[in-house]
């Protein structure tokens, strides 16, 4: 899970981003979200007051995609 800032905006781009690699919306709660293919795995946790932190965190978050070309499609549609 990752905490984010606006629920609502998170929503709709992990929404529209996830759906490339065949997840979906499977829960939907007021201050959460939970994406996956057959049960929520990837989960958006509202923290309105998070403070953000700079681009080398050492997080690392991993998606599996069947083809190169889903990868290609998810790498596409997140830097639109």
């Amino acid at each position: 899970s990752i905490g984010v800032k606006s629920l609502e905006e998170a929503k709709d781009f992990y929404d529209q981003l996830l759906s490339v690699i065949g997840y979906q919306m499977l829960a939907e709660r007021p201050t959460t979200v939970g994406f996956g293919k057959k049960y929520p795995e990837f989960w958006l946790n509202q923290r309105p007051n998070l403070v953000l932190q700079g681009q080398d965190t050492g997080s690392h978050i991993c998606f599996r995609a069947s083809s190169i070309e889903q990868v290609n499609a998810f790498h596409q549609t997140a830097v639109q």
